[in-house]
């Protein structure tokens, strides 16, 4: 794709003050990450930490003494953090943002929610309207293997709309019976293994340098 060529690294450095990594990208793009963030790197001395080695793809650079850094990864916190600040009207309602818009923003607190607590966190905390537009927008950029999870996560939920009394959004997690919250849980880890692979799919479709 056009976007993962012109994100190819053409150098990097460690920054004189040795707090940030600095990425140049063929696109003409600079990408500042965190040092500390690398903590083997940070930790090493001044020629450890110039030695790393950019993969023979154009990616990711990798140190020996542990530590790897994706331009995936970093074009795509920039996406996020871009998006976030140019919902002028807030990012909360959906419908006031534009499909692009929609489609970060969603993605950015599905990744949150089931990092820090899971499918259960996010449906709870989100609700039915922002998951299935996270799912439309895992679709869209053509992550499979995350959407699939999503969408086996979400149909297990709606089955509780069969149930003879309303489950709340907040009761969910304690209406699930033992195998249906255990099927959460593997498709939790499921889409925890394919983050990767969602950051670079949603990179490739909204980057534009």
């Amino acid at each position: 794709m056009k976007a993962t060529t012109a994100l190819q690294i053409v150098t990097f450095a460690v920054d004189v003050g040795g707090d940030v990594v600095l990425v140049h990208t063929r696109d003409g793009s600079t990408f500042r990450h965190p040092l500390a963030r690398l903590p083997r790197v940070h930790r090493a001395g001044t020629f450890e930490r110039s030695a790393g080695v950019i993969a023979d793809d154009g990616f990711t650079v990798t140190w020996a003494v542990g530590g790897t850094l994706s331009v995936f990864q970093l074009a795509w916190d920039r996406l996020r953090t871009d998006t976030f600040s140019s919902c002028t009207a807030g990012y909360r309602d959906l419908s006031v943002l534009t499909p692009r818009q929609r489609s970060i923003v969603a993605l950015t607190v599905l990744e949150a929610d089931v990092y820090n607590g899971g499918f259960l966190q996010f449906i709870t905390n989100q609700g039915f309207d922002v998951a299935a537009t996270a799912l439309s927008a895992l679709n869209e950029i053509g992550a499979r293997h995350a959407a699939a999870a999503i969408a086996g996560q979400l149909a297990i939920v709606r089955g509780l709309d069969a149930r003879a009394e309303p489950v709340a959004l907040e009761s969910i997690g304690a209406a699930l019976r033992t195998a249906e919250l255990a099927e959460v849980r593997r498709l939790d880890a499921a889409y925890a293994a394919d983050v990767d692979d969602v950051e670079r799919c949603a990179v490739c479709c909204f980057w534009s340098g």
